[in-house]
């Protein structure tokens, strides 16, 4: 009890204006003991000014005390907790000198205490309560990660590496989910958003930047002849949907993958609430990498498909020649092909994954790195096809809006004009083949699948449950030491990662996978882990 009431006396000193009242107090209790004394006002004045600045400078010593003592009481009761579930011969030790916030410069690196999130938790207990699901994006939802041992907000982010709400640093793989491919608050790109900012943002009629804009993508992507300006993934996809359908005056699409959360495309799978059942009619879906089984679907709706959509490449790289028998598919049937390019545009080449496979789509649609993380995104292709989109009702107020069409412009001169996909490749394949080394040599079965920009680190575990357990013990862990990954996702470079990223990365992956191995052969990671339930999504990038 004698701790919680000093806990409430000094979080009610926390405030300014408690500060202040008690610092003036003291000022005016000097004066009428001076006053008291007999002394005029013009004497004891300064006396009582003098002695107002030392309080307001005693109130924030007292405050700073208080909040360092609290600090290091969190720190304690934390190894308290930990150690009571944990017996000498475990292979986790706790550093003495350990605080709740990461410092490894202060205590054990290879096992340090778990993340202070007290900020990130809080706040999320305030947006249940005013946002469906706590977050405008399925994917970034706390539970999709490690919940409890994970931050859930990041205040801020520069180059490769970002900083939580709770002051926790960390070098970045998620990178909003793909957005971000020459780094955070990356300078040529901002200053094009700041010099456009004095100009202003939109307007009522068009603007030199839409054309600008058109020119840049159509001069870097393959297909493009013309472009449209949207803002998001899903409005490109549908878009091109539609475009697809008014140009062959055809109705079935066949689709591999996720396209994003608009009728056309959740009516194929996924969550069917909320979706007319009419719509199942006129959407199929075929398995990647499957030839033989695309062409069955082809028969199938022999004389009735728009298009083919799919992304040239995910969590899994594509068979030879599988996208070129998907082009001649398209061709022998007299379907358009459409390749969502939203993750790849810009990551595996300048010009997107189809000049990295020599594959060129009738229309694609790109989003994310277009224009490093600024909202904009667009459906482009061969001219014949596009034009058709002049008489459809496809209109977007914010198509034009000019800081997003400044930043695409910048990026886009970017990546032609520096080594920007060559060093993603470099510091992906540094990553893909340190994870598999050292999975090897500590005998846990980590790989990564995909392509080195864009790989996905995987568990082999048979056991479901041990494999997802596995995943939680990594986040945690590799948080704790500063590096942030995706369950299952992927793990995502950038222009701004460097070697000494990497080489800070592969130590951390080291240490976390030699813990994964010795709890797994003991049996007790339940014992070591932090997290609460963990909510697998519905898409994994």
């Amino acid at each position: 009890m004698v701790t919680l009431s000093t806990d409430w006396i000094f979080k009610i000193l926390l405030y300014h204006w408690t500060r202040r009242l008690c610092a003036v107090g003291l000022g005016v209790l000097a004066g009428a003991k001076l006053s008291a004394h007999g002394w005029p006002w013009w004497a004891w004045l300064p006396a009582a000014i003098l002695a107002l600045m030392f309080g307001y400078v005693l109130m924030i010593l007292l405050t700073y005390a208080y909040q360092k003592s609290t600090y290091r009481m969190r720190a304690r009761l934390m190894k308290q907790q930990l150690r009571s579930s944990l017996d000498d011969t475990t292979p986790i030790a706790i550093a003495e000198d350990a605080v709740a916030v990461r410092d490894n410069s202060k205590g054990d690196e290879d096992m340090p205490l778990p993340l202070c999130l007290e900020n990130s938790e809080r706040l999320f207990r305030r947006a249940v309560q005013l946002i469906p699901g706590g977050s405008q994006t399925m994917s970034k939802r706390p539970g999709g990660y490690a919940p409890g041992a994970f931050p859930i907000y990041i205040q801020r982010g520069h180059g490769a590496h970002v900083w939580d709400v709770d002051g926790n640093e960390y070098i970045d793989y998620i990178m909003a989910l793909g957005p971000i491919t020459l780094g955070y608050c990356y300078e040529p790109v901002d200053r094009a958003i700041a010099e456009q900012l004095k100009d202003g943002t939109i307007f009522g009629l068009l603007h030199p930047l839409e054309v600008e804009a058109a020119e840049a993508v159509c001069d870097i992507i393959p297909c493009a002849e013309m472009v449209r300006f949207m803002k998001g993934g899903a409005e490109v996809t549908q878009a091109a949907a539609r475009i697809a359908r008014a140009y062959t005056g055809n109705e079935v699409l066949l689709n591999c993958g996720y396209r994003g959360w608009v009728d056309t495309w959740q009516a194929s799978g996924g969550n069917p609430r909320g979706i007319p059942d009419c719509l199942k009619s006129v959407i199929d879906t075929y398995p990647y990498n499957d030839l033989d089984a695309l062409r069955s679907k082809l028969e199938q709706y022999q004389g009735q498909v728009a298009a083919i959509f799919l992304d040239p490449v995910s969590g899994e790289a594509p068979d030879d020649n599988y996208l070129a028998g998907v082009r001649q598919l398209c061709d022998q049937y007299g379907v358009l092909l459409v390749f969502d390019e939203i993750v790849t545009g810009f990551r595996l080449a300048p010009g997107g994954a189809q000049e990295y496979f020599s594959v060129t789509p009738d229309l694609a649609c790109f989003a994310k790195g277009i224009a490093n993380g600024m909202p904009i995104a667009c459906v482009c292709g061969r001219a014949e096809v596009m034009q058709v989109a002049a008489d459809l009702v496809i209109s977007v107020t914010y198509g034009g809006e000019c800081l997003s069409l400044a930043a695409l412009i910048a990026a886009i001169n970017e990546y032609r004009q520096k080594p920007v996909t060559d060093h993603m490749w470099h510091i992906g394949q540094r990553l893909t083949d340190g994870f598999a080394e050292i999975g090897a040599r500590h005998g846990v079965p980590l790989s990564c699948s995909g392509l080195a920009p864009m790989s996905r680190p995987q568990f082999g575990y048979q056991d479901a449950d041990l494999n997802h357990k596995v995943w939680s013990l990594f986040l945690q862990e590799t948080a704790k030491r500063g590096v942030l990954l995706r369950r299952e996702g992927l793990m995502l470079t950038t222009f701004s990662h460097s070697d000494e990223d990497v080489d800070k990365t592969l130590d951390v992956v080291d240490a976390v996978v030699e813990i994964i191995a010795t709890a797994v052969s003991e049996g007790n990671i339940d014992d070591i882990l932090q997290v609460k339930d963990v909510d697998e999504l519905f898409r994994r990038f």
